[in-house]
C-alpha cells in the first residue's frame, strides 16, 4: 500500500471514532507503480493506460468494449466513492466517442464524449436499447454536462438496504440525479467486490480521460443520527408562486432553503400531470430537513416518500398546500405519503365554493376571504386548525417526532385584495401548520 492510502486510511480511522466514516479504499495514481496493484482484465490494441499527473490515463482509439483495469474493493453496504475525472480532447482538438467508464458494485457510469456529459447505466434487456444505438449501453441516462478539459469532482452515494443511489458532480448540495431501484451490490455481494475502470469501446479519433484521487468510505449509522435540522426542503408546483416561501419561513435561513421546481405542463393542459421535477433533494438533506412543503406539487416516488416520513418521524415539519395539482390529482390517494396524511384521501376530487360567494376564514379576527377549497374529512387522530364556512380547511396530526398538516384551500379565484394568499392570514397559516401557534 502506498504512502497516501496509508495516511488516508489512518486519518480515516481516527475520524470513524467520532461517528463520521472510514475509508475502506483508496488510490491516488501518484506513483508509476501504480498500475501494478489494477489486474488488466483485457489488453485489446488501441487501449493504453499509464500515469500522468492527475491521476490514471486511459487513451484509447476504435477499442473494443471490455478493455478495463480492476482492483478488488471491500463490499460495503452504506457508502460513498469520490474521484476527479478530467475529459481531455483528442490531438486534433475533437472528442466525439464514449469514454472512460468507472463501474462499482452494480453501479456503473461512463463519460461521452460526443454529448458532453456524465451518464449512468443499469443492466437492462436489448429492448430497452434506444433505437439505431448498437454501441451506447442499454438503460443509460444522462446525469449531468461535463466541460471537457476541465477536472471536476465526482461522488457516488450508495445505500443497499434502500436500492439508492446518488450521483453529485462538483459542490451539488442535492444530487444530480437519483435511483431508487438499483440492486447495489448485485452479484459482487456473492462475488466479492471490484472497482474497474476502462473504456466502453467507441472512439472514432483518440482522445484520453484522465481519473485520480479515488477514495471509498463506509458511512456509519452514527452520522444520521446527529444531523443537525435545519434545511426548509419546498417543491414547488402550479400555484406555487402565491406562497413565497422564503419571506413565509422566517425561521429558516434563505440559504437553507432548497426549492424544486415541478415541470409542469401549463396551464392550457390541465388535465395532464407528468410529476417531473427538475430536479429532487438527496437522502442526505432529507436527513437535515427542519420543514417539507408540497406547493400544490405532485406526488414524488415510492422510495422518496418513504425518507420523507422518515424525516417527519425524526422532527421535521411537513406541510401539503392544496391546489390543483396536488392531493387527489396528485397521485397522493392510496400512495405510502397520502395515507399519512391527517385527511382521508380517495381518488374523488372535490371543490368546494363556486367563486360567487367567498367566505371568511377562522378565526374571524383575519380579514381574508377563500373562493374554492378542497373537501376532506378529517382522519381519526386529526386536529382541525382553521374553518371555511364551518367546513375544514387546515388540519394537522402528530406522526413521531414531527407533524404533517394539510391547507386544504386553492389560490383560485378572483385576484383581490382580500384574498388570503394576499393578507397577512397566508402568514398565520404556515405559522399554524408547522409551528403549532393558532388553531381553534
Amino acid at each position: 500500500m502506498r504512502v497516501f492510502e496509508i495516511i488516508a486510511v489512518l486519518l480515516a480511522t481516527v475520524v470513524s471514532v467520532f461517528g463520521l466514516d472510514r475509508v475502506v479504499f483508496a488510490e491516488s495514481f501518484q506513483s508509476s507503480a501504480a498500475l501494478e496493484n489494477w489486474r488488466m482484465v483485457s489488453g485489446r490494441e488501441g487501449a493504453v493506460f499509464s500515469i500522468s499527473p492527475n491521476g490514471l490515463n486511459l487513451r484509447h482509439r476504435n477499442t473494443s468494449p471490455g478493455v478495463f483495469v480492476e482492483s478488488a474493493v471491500p463490499v460495503i453496504r452504506r457508502g460513498r466513492l469520490e474521484f476527479d475525472v478530467t475529459v481531455n480532447p483528442g490531438a486534433d482538438g475533437v472528442s466525439n466517442g464514449i469514454g472512460l467508464t468507472l463501474d462499482l458494485y452494480n453501479v456503473s457510469t461512463f463519460w461521452h464524449d460526443a454529448c458532453k456529459d456524465w451518464r449512468m447505466y443499469f443492466p437492462e434487456p436489448n429492448s430497452r436499447r434506444l433505437p439505431n444505438y448498437f454501441i451506447e449501453p442499454v438503460g443509460h441516462r444522462m446525469i449531468a454536462p461535463v466541460k471537457a478539459g476541465r477536472k471536476s469532482h465526482y461522488k457516488i452515494c450508495f445505500d443497499a438496504d434502500s436500492d439508492l443511489v446518488e450521483f453529485y458532480l462538483d459542490d451539488m448540495d442535492d444530487p444530480a440525479a437519483v435511483r431508487y431501484d438499483v440492486s447495489v451490490l448485485g452479484h459482487a455481494f456473492y462475488q466479492g467486490g471490484f472497482l474497474r475502470l476502462g473504456s466502453f469501446g467507441y472512439a472514432p479519433k483518440e482522445y484520453c480521460t484522465e481519473i485520480g484521487n479515488i477514495v471509498l468510505r463506509e458511512e456509519t449509522p452514527d452520522q444520521a443520527e446527529t444531523t443537525e435540522r435545519t434545511l426548509a426542503l419546498v417543491f414547488d408546483g402550479m400555484s406555487s408562486q402565491h406562497y413565497p416561501v422564503r419571506r413565509l419561513l422566517r425561521s429558516i435561513k434563505p440559504s437553507n432553503i432548497r426549492q424544486y421546481v415541478w415541470d409542469s405542463p401549463g396551464p392550457f393542459d390541465p388535465n395532464t400531470n407528468n410529476y417531473r421535477y427538475f430536479k429532487l433533494p438527496g437522502f442526505a438533506s432529507l436527513e437535515r430537513a427542519e420543514i417539507i412543503i408540497f406547493n400544490d406539487a405532485p406526488i414524488v416516488e415510492d422510495a422518496l416518500q418513504k425518507k420523507i416520513l422518515a424525516s417527519v418521524e425524526g422532527g421535521a415539519k411537513l406541510l401539503v398546500m392544496g391546489g390543483l395539482y396536488t392531493l387527489n390529482r396528485g397521485g397522493f390517494a392510496h400512495s405510502r405519503l397520502g395515507n399519512a396524511l391527517p385527511v382521508l384521501l380517495d381518488e374523488t376530487w372535490n371543490l368546494a365554493g363556486d367563486g360567487k360567494h367567498p367566505v371568511s376564514l377562522h378565526p374571524p379576527r383575519f380579514q381574508a376571504v377563500i373562493y374554492y377549497w378542497l373537501k376532506f374529512k378529517p382522519a381519526k387522530d386529526a386536529e382541525v386548525l382553521m374553518t371555511a364556512a364551518g367546513a375544514p380547511v387546515l388540519f394537522r396530526r402528530k406522526l413521531g417526532k414531527g407533524s404533517i398538516a394539510v391547507f386544504a384551500g386553492t389560490a383560485l379565484g378572483p385576484v383581490e385584495k382580500n384574498v388570503f394568499w394576499k393578507t397577512s392570514l397566508l402568514q398565520e397559516i404556515f405559522d399554524c401548520a408547522l409551528k403549532g401557534s393558532g388553531g381553534l
